[in-house]
């Protein structure tokens, strides 16, 4: 499975390149917002690779960041939606912005038709946070921290009145919380998170 590719862009059209890597020409599509940021001589490019293969076809979709795949991948484990479908809506959002549209259930924002749009946010909703919770966005298109992008409110602040208690600093307690965040999240109660805590410590 090709995953990463470099090479020397020898051709393009409006929806995607070819890419000499050691004499061989890898025909690679892009969306569009990838193909308009791409400079106008044929330089040297690396792309984050997805081999769509299906028994008449063997496609290479590239992309200019992990995240942008992340993204194309995520999108494709929803029912009906196909990589063209994938790569018309990574065109029109950037990673950041998709996410949070998805993250907040915001339809609307999505640049599809309403049904699609709600299976895209009924299907990813509850996974987004844990994919990527450094892009999370709030109703502000602010980035959340990907702590309080998994849990906020109360869970956070019980957690940090404890372990403040214990004699721990803000930025002790802040390190703590961001490096186990993924675990956090899963915890089922504060009493849970925090015996956790006092373990890695």
């Amino acid at each position: 499975m090709i995953a990463y590719l470099q090479g020397q862009i020898i051709a393009r059209d409006e929806q995607s390149i070819v890419l000499n890597v050691n004499g061989v020409g890898y025909q690679v599509f892009l969306s569009e917002h990838d193909l308009q940021a791409l400079p106008p001589e044929n330089g040297e490019q690396t792309f984050y690779i997805y081999q769509h293969i299906r028994e008449d076809a063997n496609t290479l979709f590239g992309f200019t960041n992990w995240q942008g795949r992340k993204l194309f991948v995520a999108l494709l484990s929803v029912s009906g939606i196909g990589p063209k479908m994938a790569m018309s809506i990574l065109a029109k959002h950037s990673a950041a912005e998709l996410v949070g549209i998805i993250y907040r259930g915001d339809a609307t924002g999505l640049s599809i038709g309403k049904k699609t749009a709600e299976k895209v946010i009924l299907e990813l909703k509850d996974k987004i946070a844990k994919i990527f919770p450094d892009l999370l966005m709030n109703k502000n298109d602010r980035v959340l921290s990907p702590v309080s992008a998994i849990r906020s409110g109360d869970f956070f602040t019980e957690i940090k009145a404890a372990l403040t208690a214990l004699g721990y600093t803000t930025r002790e307690i802040e390190e703590l919380l961001h490096r186990h965040q993924i675990a956090l999240a899963e915890s089922d109660s504060v009493e849970k998170a925090i015996t956790y805590l006092l373990k890695q410590l």
